[in-house]
């Protein structure tokens, strides 16, 4: 019995690594406080949120000092540029804060201000752009393109975001809800979770998964294993 079930897992874990490959797939159920394959902003720039992982969720809070502030918790377990792909968060909500993805270029000539993010909210789509400081203003160079939106909805079971060459489509439970076009967005260069931290008030946030997908991603070996374990850990 001990052979059958050793040779009945891996034959899951090959099909499983091999859909992984195939597809460029990648995943956190956030199941370990290991953060590596996750950054948070330069240790020079005063951070008004803390992130952590905990109970099977990314957790964040923040209590800024701004009317409206955005912070990155940065995506780096692939590496970028990002040409075509599909991200979704799962379970995703707030109290008197929002989280949401955030899909950004960085543009080396722009002055002051270098990374231009599309944020992607349950209630909203925002643009913004972090300066030198890595503090948060309008685009004042470059005019975004997302659509006028607001929906009362704070809280999504999954919200998720297709990019392709300049091309963006959000969905909020599997029904989409937008679409633009961005032509300066020709691939992306980071992609994390924003939280928007606003009127001072201290907020919390929480997603409990996160998924990549996409033909160009290239997934390590390593990464490929690690995510299918994970995986097959958390199946009944």
């Amino acid at each position: 019995m001990v052979h059958i079930a050793t040779i009945f897992l891996l034959l899951i874990l090959t099909a499983a690594v091999s859909v992984s490959a195939e597809a460029g797939w990648w995943r956190d159920d956030f199941h370990t406080k290991a953060l590596e394959n996750w950054w948070i902003e330069p240790e020079n720039f005063v951070q008004e949120s803390v992130w952590r992982v905990q109970d099977g969720f990314l957790t964040a809070t923040i209590q800024t000092e701004w009317a409206v502030k955005y912070e990155l918790f940065g995506f780096r377990a692939l590496p970028r540029p990002y040409h075509q792909f599909i991200v979704q968060a799962e379970n995703l909500g707030g109290e008197g804060a929002n989280i949401g993805l955030g899909l950004a270029k960085i543009f080396p000539d722009a002055p002051g201000a270098k990374w231009f993010f599309y944020l992607f909210f349950p209630h909203q789509i925002a643009a913004t752009r972090f300066d030198a400081d890595h503090k948060n203003a309008p685009f004042l160079v470059r005019v975004p393109q997302h659509p006028d939106t607001f929906w009362d909805t704070w809280e999504l079971e999954e919200l998720e975001v297709r990019f392709t060459a300049g091309h963006f489509q959000l969905f909020a439970d599997g029904t989409q809800r937008a679409t633009f076009q961005d032509a300066d967005f020709s691939f992306i260069d980071i992609i994390g979770f924003v939280i928007e931290g606003n009127n001072h008030r201290k907020g919390r946030v929480w997603a409990d998964a996160f998924t990549i997908s996409g033909p160009a991603l290239e997934v390590s070996p390593t990464a490929k294993m690690t995510t299918t374990w994970g995986y097959l850990k958390n199946q009944p």
